[in-house]
């Protein structure tokens, strides 16, 4: 196996890590909301950040199908000699990549603010 090959594997990996991770966290704070303080919104802006972190991580569940279907194709037209350097910096693979990454912590920071929020609301 030759370097371009390790790196088409190690940017597949990634992108099902970040999309794994993803479905993790919604299904994690959706099956134990009642064990770790419940998910109900006491307020406008809990509201919006619960809202903004699951839709954040659902779009980034579903770039990373198509960040997964970018390295298929971007390998599948190397493979059929099409003239086209296979690389895993080509565009087709590396925007939706990083649309994936961008929401996928967009995600994670709306949820840790939610929490930050019903922290700080339970103390005050």
């Amino acid at each position: 196996m030759d370097a371009r090959d390790k790196s088409f594997d190690y940017a597949r990996d990634s992108s099902k890590l970040v999309l794994t991770l993803s479905t993790g966290v919604i299904a994690f704070t959706v099956t134990f909301a009642k064990e770790i303080g419940g998910l109900s919104p006491t307020g406008c802006t809990e509201a919006i950040l619960l809202i903004l972190s699951w839709g954040s991580l659902f779009v980034s569940m579903v770039i990373g199908i198509w960040t997964q279907l970018a390295i298929t194709h971007v390998l599948d037209a190397a493979a059929q000699n099409d003239n086209r350097e296979a690389t895993i910096w080509n565009r087709k693979i590396k925007v939706p990549f990083q649309w994936q990454l961008g929401t996928f912590l967009l995600g994670i920071a709306a949820i840790a603010f939610y929490g930050a929020f019903r922290i700080l609301g339970a103390v005050g």
